[in-house]
């Protein structure tokens, strides 16, 4: 029963707060706060790590695994993120 009323006060209190947070900032401010707050926490990458562009300002598929091979060497791990290579021993 008192799982139940908290549950309940908990419920009233988060749609409280989002009336006031839609009031205050628009419909679409607060859905744009909430998104980027789910974004956050949930560390969605939207930003691409690598970015290809050629000299006329196109990209090839070599130029991409290029720079995934790099970005592998400069993270230490001596390849493109997720390799399933064998470590080489020295």
């Amino acid at each position: 029963m008192v799982d139940r009323c908290l549950s309940d006060f908990r419920g009233a209190a988060k749609a409280d707060a989002y009336r006031a947070g839609v009031q205050a900032l628009g419909p679409q401010g607060y859905t744009a706060i909430q998104l980027m707050q789910i974004i956050g926490d949930q560390k969605v990458r939207i930003i691409p790590d690598i970015t290809v562009s050629g000299a006329q300002g196109g990209s090839t598929l070599a130029e991409a695994m290029l720079g995934m091979l790099l970005r592998g060497q400069v993270a230490g791990n001596g390849g493109a993120s997720g390799s399933s290579a064998p470590p080489q021993s020295k």
